[in-house]
């Protein structure tokens, strides 16, 4: 789309009376596309007209249950009674004849491993009924808070329709955030580019039209990556944001800050120390991210990093053989990788991610399951107005939203972050 030029200097807009308001939505999207970071891989989602942005999001199923009782399974003999005590969302998903193996290597895996036979389910106290040592299997002691993988729920003959395993629809919510970018220029300035007198530029309003915006978008980048939310004068996450309303960025969902607010909610995150990952060893890092997610029901699709994180990815995947080189190329470079679980991790490199030495954040992602949300009608939107000092003015204003998905344990996190990350 064309930019809007001022009124009394063009013939778009010469002789229209007051201030021409213009969406121009689309020059943004367009121009969205272009960038090179982490924001022009966001799908942009539906607008929203509320005060807030809000979503019902679906609840993972992730064909693991967890047992949460204090102690853990005791070692009992094969064909004894046991009980597994699981959270609601859990024991909605089991049903009697579900076969559960303890995914701890200790109990020697899903194939040499116990399985638990489940004989009974009671639904309202949260209990599954078990029968130790199935089918052969040796009866081991099982550690608090084991984690055990649904082998199969194998179904009679001549059975009738059983419990419902879908499950509900999680509420939440992100602010409306505002951005701006505003340019007034007297009327000899913007004449004397329109008369071929400023070199390189036909006309200074666009000129500096097309250049704020594309600051406007590299803020926008940063905001979707840290911005914290703002709840204002009203002080609830229920309402609106206020008057300076900001929006909760990536960050701010995945580190749990968000997530503990608005619904009281955990998040997983890990730590590259705590971890013992060496310098460097982003594989490592991604590997174990991607397998907690796989394990929440979700499959990720995209590694945020910056450069030193990049740089460190790069040096482990090298290969002189099969590099191909020519007169205009000398080097590589990585942009994915294929994990061990076989899903295809795709790199976005964006300098703004933290990534000094014992800071670097690295962003295991579903994209699949993040928006940008425009508001309605104002994505971006444009006023262009004749001032009073001999000049013209143009003001662009950008309101939206960021949806994400699936980041704590009441729906099941399909994101992981990794701090404190040393690349060398």
């Amino acid at each position: 789309m064309a930019t809007p030029t001022g009124i009394g200097t063009g013939s778009v807009t010469l002789g229209a009376p007051g201030t021409i308001r213009q969406d121009i939505s689309d020059y943004l999207a367009a121009v969205l596309k272009l960038a090179d970071n982490f924001m022009a891989t966001l799908p942009v989602g539906p607008e929203f007209a509320n005060t807030i942005c809000q979503w019902d999001e679906d609840r993972l199923n992730n064909d693991y249950v967890s047992d949460t009782q204090s102690g853990g399974l005791p070692s009992q003999a094969a064909g004894a009674t046991g009980q597994l005590v699981l959270s609601n969302a859990d024991i909605s998903i089991l049903r009697t004849g579900a076969q559960l193996v303890d995914v701890s290597a200790t109990t020697g895996g899903l194939g040499g491993g116990e399985m638990l036979y489940v004989s009974g389910v009671s639904t309202p106290q949260g209990v599954a009924t078990v029968t130790r040592g199935w089918s052969g299997t040796t009866p081991s002691a099982h550690a608090q808070g084991a984690v055990y993988s649904i082998i199969g729920i194998p179904t009679i003959e001549y059975s009738g329709l059983g419990p419902d395993t879908s499950r509900a629809r999680i509420p939440k919510l992100n602010y409306v955030e505002r951005q701006e970018l505003n340019v007034a220029l007297s009327m000899e300035v913007i004449q004397r580019s329109r008369a071929g007198y400023t070199p390189g530029i036909r006309d200074e309003l666009e000129y500096q039209f097309h250049r704020r915006t594309e600051e406007l978008l590299r803020l926008w980048n940063k905001t979707f990556i840290y911005g914290r939310p703002y709840a204002g004068s009203n002080g609830s996450p229920l309402v609106s944001g206020g008057d300076f309303s900001s929006l909760a960025g990536v960050y701010a969902w995945l580190d749990g800050t968000w997530n503990t607010t608005i619904n009281a909610s955990s998040t997983t995150t890990y730590n590259w120390n705590t971890q013992g990952w060496g310098a460097g060893q982003v594989d490592a890092a991604v590997n174990f991210a991607n397998l907690f997610v796989q394990r929440q029901g979700a499959m990720p699709d995209t590694a945020l990093w910056g450069f030193n994180t990049a740089q460190a990815a790069s040096r482990l995947y090298r290969d002189l053989i099969r590099i191909e080189q020519s007169e205009n190329e000398r080097g590589f470079v990585v942009d994915h990788m294929i994990t061990p679980l076989g899903n295809r991790i795709q790199f976005v490199l964006d300098g703004k991610v933290d990534d000094a030495p014992g800071i670097a954040t690295l962003f295991l992602l579903d994209v699949d399951r993040i928006r940008i949300r425009p508001f309605y009608g104002g994505w971006f939107y444009a006023f262009t107005a004749p001032t009073l000092n001999d000049g013209d003015a143009f003001r662009a204003l950008s309101k939206c939203s960021l949806e994400m998905r699936n980041t704590a344990n009441d729906s099941g996190q399909a994101h992981v972050m990794v701090t404190n990350g040393t690349m060398g």
